[in-house]
């Protein structure tokens, strides 16, 4: 009687249990999020704009048809035209020292956002990227100085080329319904160009120094069998220099978007930046502006460069399988499973089987790009 007493409280219990979904994914957020630099050394200004979107939402809510400007305290107004998928920029704005910068915005509910008025703040030339070879990896540091003490606080972007292969190099090409000797010229899918901008937000400050020299700022670290060193690699880094002020907000970014994960790290709080809503103080406005000019430098590593004992990580399983020439319907019905690498000749000089593998490992433009940037070396 008591086993069956236990058995029907738990049943009970079991029944009563409600999903609980808090309220910090649930609540409907909707703030605007401004990320970019107004550029005053030659180079575009990139102003990109979105929303905010619940924690369950998978896609990014890019901010459409707004009417960006960029407004000098010297009353010249510079517009900045709509690209697309919320990016808005220009080439080249007319725009230096001594005037200051600030960002309008106007939605298209109406809405009206400033940032404050900002001095364009000039990088000064960065020194040396090095790098260290450590027993899992590579770390890749900066090096600038200011000889007038001016700069102090600076942030780093970069963007990262790598030239990799894929695991299979394939001699033939599925025309129609015809397996055809594949151009190496004009249809390779072997050697292929793969990129990335950098998404961690990277700061470092020389304020507790007597002088403005920034030695060895860490900038990134590659894993060892990482498919970017496999052959040849290349950084540009992009260093800017920025306000007390400017740096304090990256730097609380920063803390509250990588530094979670137990209740000794900073609890994530509303980072307040420079915009404002001039028609709604109240609304919340996600983001920084600042004013200036970047500066840049770039270095290649090779392969040949780094340990040999490291080996890249395979991406895929992948292995070969033999298809008799009757079995090449495999190959018409389902491309993406059965990629051709090669075919197998016999006695006579005639096809009887073909060697194939999954797409991802035969095709390497399934995560990269056939064309050379100018930049790479010949």
């Amino acid at each position: 009687m008591k086993k069956y007493f236990l058995f029907y409280m738990c049943l009970v219990l079991w029944s009563c249990k409600k999903p609980y979904t808090p309220e910090v994914i649930t609540k409907d957020v909707n703030y605007l999020v401004v990320e970019g630099f107004i550029n005053a050394g030659g180079d575009s200004t990139i102003i990109t704009l979105s929303r905010t979107s619940n924690l369950t939402d998978t896609q990014s809510k890019p901010e459409l048809h707004a009417i960006v400007v960029v407004e000098g305290d010297d009353n010249k107004t510079y517009n900045i035209g709509e690209k697309g998928n919320g990016k808005y920029g220009e080439w080249a704005l007319p725009i230096g020292n001594p005037t200051k910068y600030r960002l309008k915005i106007i939605t298209t509910n109406g809405n009206i956002y400033l940032s404050d008025f900002v001095e364009p703040k000039i990088s000064p030339k960065i020194d040396d990227i090095s790098w260290d070879i450590k027993p899992d990896g590579l770390q890749i540091n900066a090096s600038s100085h200011d000889v007038n003490n001016n700069s102090r606080y600076y942030r780093f972007e970069y963007d990262q080329t790598w030239q990799f292969v894929s695991n299979y190099f394939s001699s033939i090409i599925l025309k129609g319904d015809k397996l055809v000797k594949r151009n190496p010229d004009t249809e390779d899918i072997y050697s292929c160009f793969g990129n990335d901008h950098s998404s961690q937000i990277t700061v470092a400050s020389t304020a507790r120094l007597t002088n403005d020299i920034l030695s060895k700022a860490p900038i990134l670290f590659i894993r060892s069998n990482e498919e970017k060193l496999s052959i040849k690699y290349s950084i540009l880094l992009k260093q800017y220099t920025m306000s007390e002020k400017e740096y304090k907000y990256w730097e609380t970014l920063k803390k509250n978007t990588e530094n979670l994960g137990s209740i000794f790290d900073p609890q994530p709080s509303f980072v307040l930046g420079n915009l404002k809503c001039t028609n709604n103080p109240d609304e919340k406005v996600l983001g920084y502006i600042g004013a200036g000019s970047a500066s840049t430098k770039r270095i290649f590593i090779d392969k040949a460069e780094l340990p040999q004992t490291w080996e890249k990580e395979e991406l895929f399983t992948c292995k070969l399988d033999s298809l008799h020439i009757s079995e090449t319907g495999v190959i018409f019905n389902n491309p993406n499973k059965a990629t051709p690498v090669y075919a197998v000749y016999g006695f006579k000089g005639f096809v009887e089987a073909y060697y194939v593998s999954s797409v991802f490992c035969v095709d390497c433009t399934t995560r990269g790009t056939k064309t050379k940037p100018n930049f790479w070396p010949q």
